[in-house]
């Protein structure tokens, strides 16, 4: 049964009119645009709603809508048709693809729509148009086609009042506040139809719209009748070019006709396995504890002990790399910092007097966190995900197949890649272009492959991953204190499935499209997959279930090794970098106003430094041959740490340097946002409320503090490049808007050669205690810029980078600008 007759059957069941058809034969600038017969259906449904004045909602079979720009294009044809006065469509989406898709799309090799018969704008934070293209033929023709990024850009009323169609795509972020305001919005411009384009059955979308409108989602019985037969591809797993789209959409639909294999690879022996389900006993303990307590200090503690754990237990690369990689990502917070954010909750629920009975608990679960954490690399490669992801990813070599490594975020993706690289380098070497490791957030736009290695169950937020399928096998990694999650997260999203397609609705149109022949396929959707159960497994009972067959045969791929010098100095945390964020609030102090509970290290040479007990230092050890990080409440007399003092010298220095080189244009692009955003705050006068609500309204989604610091121009470069265009939105910054790439590339090759240069200094540090001959290192070839092109030497006469053997250890108080400064010790 191809699509013509199920939308033949649905127009008559809903007398509705499948006219005007898509456009033919349109075009992406010289290619030609395929689409499935999928978009056909989810079309008809589209002007069905449009000419009944109705909302309709649709489920993608795939983890995201393709193809909305030739929707746009569709409900504007259909506009025209009709006899109404509203002739505009305005599409919600954070896709900017969608867009300049649309921009670009035209009717063989005429000129595109957008420049003919349907203009393009977005809409402003203040809810006016910005015109982006005119029409060729009339210039004066108001724009058709209108687009916004976020849902606090709502037209105003006279644009409303000329809007007959609304799509909404999930991607767009959704907040309580802004969907209500959305739905009023709707209200009181009277829009005619909606269209939500839906791919998560768990979102809270789905969950508002899916009893107030009728619906589409598609069963595999439907979907098996009007897929198109698949396209030969490459097997590989490179990023693909837009063209490509068809091949990754349709490899996707025909997975999910043909079924995709689920299964769960078990982490369930060793010390690792056994340490992790301690913790999580300690959490449910204490979560049956509060019942009783009630206090919200423990809840809170216990929430973020919950996603502490749940980061360490999704560490697939050495715990070095995993910490350096994620704290240098603004969005994340490493494994160390997740500790130290622990650290301070503990401080706190001792000093609750409703959680207080309870600190005993939660302090015993921190410090077994904190060894998993401190002793990962000791641990046998065979007892953690990350040997047996080695183990996956030699079976899929051995068996010829594409693989997709999906981690948390970027930056888990950049510790396994760096661990590949240098632990796996040959098996990295061998998998080349088949092998892609990628987000959370990546996974919906990646191109197919013929396996996907889940590395845990996925943040309570992106479940929706559970149903990809984008490859016809899926692996899910995971140690046994998991799989109730992952069991209830399957099975949630099981029922959730089966209940949107289990509908009369399909089996009627199945039937219709089908005259008299009998209609007997199931029209019931599913991710069946067998989670095995954790422990208290019988003598005998069948565990082939808890291992991957593509793993079978494979040991651990090589033998634990301690880490080098360079390894360890490269995984040290960059915390004490000011322009850094701190990931944790301050400990609680005694009630003295502005200070905080700390530790004082005092040293030989008479001065000493405050710091907090969560705070990590570099230590030297002799035995490793370098230095490693270590807790402040673990330093103890005699131990000898490198501090960098992070000057503002230091970073002038850099900066200095660049400019002699010949690429002052390098700063001034990445001062370029900086320079705009004042000379704006200038003429607006714009105090620091007025500029928060203007951010806010812009999308930006942060802290008072991240937007102070904005305001008081404090930082080199937002925490984001998706911040950058925001704040060139808020206040109309042309050039920041058309420049926004070019400024962030300028400011993160800054921030890499700072961070480089930081590593350097302490490598140097050691070398030099340890009477080696200083080397000589290339911080950036671009530049030509060297390590012994610094001085060390700061305006004081001061070493930037200093051992210092520590004599005592003791507890204080001081002012929080006061910790990690060197100072004298009268002053403690």
């Amino acid at each position: 049964m191809p699509a013509g007759p199920l939308i033949d059957a649905l127009c008559e069941s809903n007398d509705i009119s499948n006219k005007p058809r898509l456009p033919e034969n349109p075009r992406l600038r010289d290619t030609r645009v395929h689409w499935p017969e999928t978009l056909d259906v989810h079309d008809t449904l589209l002007k069905g709603a449009i000419e009944r004045e109705s909302g309709v909602w649709l489920l993608s079979p795939t983890l995201r809508h393709e193809y909305l720009e030739i929707l746009t294009l569709s409900a504007l044809f259909k506009l025209m048709s009709t006899d109404t006065d509203r002739k505009r469509v305005l599409v919600f989406s954070r896709d900017a693809h969608v867009r300049e898709r649309y921009k670009e799309l035209r009717p063989g090799h005429r000129r595109p729509w957008s420049k003919e018969r349907f203009p393009l704008a977005t809409i402003k934070p203040n809810g006016e148009v910005n015109q982006k293209t005119t029409s060729r033929g009339d210039e004066g023709r108001p724009p058709r086609a209108l687009f916004s990024k976020h849902l606090t850009h709502l037209p105003d009323e006279n644009v409303a009042s000329e809007i007959g169609c609304v799509i909404y795509d999930e991607t767009v972020t959704y907040r309580p506040n802004r969907w209500d305001r959305f739905q009023q919005w709707l209200d009181e411009n009277d829009i005619p139809s909606v269209i939500y384009c839906l791919h998560d059955p768990l979102g809270p979308t789905f969950g508002h719209v899916s009893e107030d409108a009728s619906g589409w989602a598609w069963p595999p019985a439907l979907l098996d009748a009007v897929v198109d037969e698949p396209t030969a591809v490459d097997g590989g797993v490179k990023t693909v070019p837009e063209v490509d789209r068809q091949t990754r959409v349709t490899r996707q639909l025909q997975n999910h006709v043909d079924g995709v294999s689920r299964e769960v690879h078990v982490v369930e022996e060793g010390e690792v396995a056994d340490d992790l389900a301690d913790v999580w006993s300690s959490i449910e303990e204490l979560s049956d504890v509060n019942d009783d307590l009630q206090s919200d200090v423990l809840d809170d503690g216990i929430n973020d002990l919950k996603m502490a754990l749940n980061v360490i237990s999704n560490v697939v690369a050495s715990m070095g790399n995993a910490d350096r990689a994620l704290g240098n990502q603004w969005e994340t917070i490493a494994p160390s910092g997740w500790l130290d954010r622990l650290g301070h909750n503990y401080e706190n629920i001792r000093d609750d007097d409703a959680g207080g009975p309870a600190h005993g608990v939660y302090g015993d679960a921190v410090r077994s966190l904190e060894d998993v954490h401190d002793e990962w690399e000791d641990y046998e490669l065979s007892e953690t995900k990350r040997g047996h992801l080695y183990r996956l990813l030699h079976g899929a070599l051995d068996a010829d197949e594409s693989l997709l490594v999906v981690v948390p975020s970027d930056g888990d993706r950049s510790a396994v890649e760096l661990d590949l690289e240098a632990r796996g380098g040959p098996l990295y070497d061998a998998l080349g272009e088949e092998l892609g490791v990628i987000s959370t957030g990546a996974l919906p736009t990646a191109p197919p492959a013929d396996r996907v290695i889940l590395v845990g169950p996925p943040a309570w937020r992106d479940r929706w991953i559970l149903r990809t399928n984008h490859a016809p096998e899926v692996t899910v990694l995971a140690y046994e204190h998991q799989l109730p999650l992952l069991r209830y997260q399957y099975d949630h999203l099981d029922d959730t499935l089966r209940d949107v397609t289990d509908r009369e609705l399909y089996r009627k149109a199945a039937e219709t499209a089908n005259k008299d022949e009998e209609w007997d396929a199931p029209v019931v959707d599913g991710v069946s997959v067998n989670v095995p159960m954790p422990k208290g497994r019988s003598e005998g009972e069948d565990t082939s279930e808890w291992e991957s067959s593509i793993a079978e045969g494979y040991d651990v791929v090589e033998e634990h090794e301690p880490m080098s010098v360079d390894e360890i100095i490269d995984s040290l945390d960059t915390s004490s970098d000011p322009s850094v964020p701190s990931s944790s609030g301050s400990e609680s102090g005694d009630g003295q106003s502005g200070s905080v509970k700390c530790l004082r290290l005092v040293f030989d040479d008479g001065r000493s430094m405050p710091i907090k007990r969560g705070s990590r230092v570099h230590v030297v050890d002799g035995d490793r041959g370098g230095t490693v990080s270590k807790y402040a409440s673990k330093v103890q007399p005699g131990d000898t740490i490198v501090h960098v003092r992070q000057t503002e010298q230091l970073r002038q220095q850099l900066y200095d340097l660049i400019k002699r080189r010949g690429d002052d244009k390098a700063i001034m692009r990445a001062e370029r946002w900086k320079i705009r955003l004042e000379q704006a705050l200038d003429e607006t006068g714009d105090d620091f409320g007025e500029f928060k609500e203007r951010m806010r309204e812009a999308g930006a989604d942060h802290g008072d503090d991240t937007f102070r610091r904005w305001y008081n121009l404090e930082i080199d470069y937002p925490r984001t490049y998706d911040d950058l265009p925001t704040i060139a939105e808020a206040y109309d910054l042309t050039v920041v808007k058309e420049n926004s790439e070019k400024i962030w590339e300028a400011t993160q090759e800054i921030k890499t050669t700072y961070m480089k240069l930081l590593r350097e200094l302490r490598k140097q540090a050691y070398r030099v205690m340890a009477g080696d001959d200083p080397e000589q290192v290339v911080l950036s070839e671009d530049w030509d810029i060297r390590l012994a092109d610094f001085d060390v030497i700061d305006e004081e006469g001061q070493r930037i980078v200093e051992p210092h053997t520590v004599v005592d250890v003791h507890e204080d108080q001081v002012a929080p600008h006061r910790l990690k400064r060197i100072e004298s010790v009268d002053l403690g």
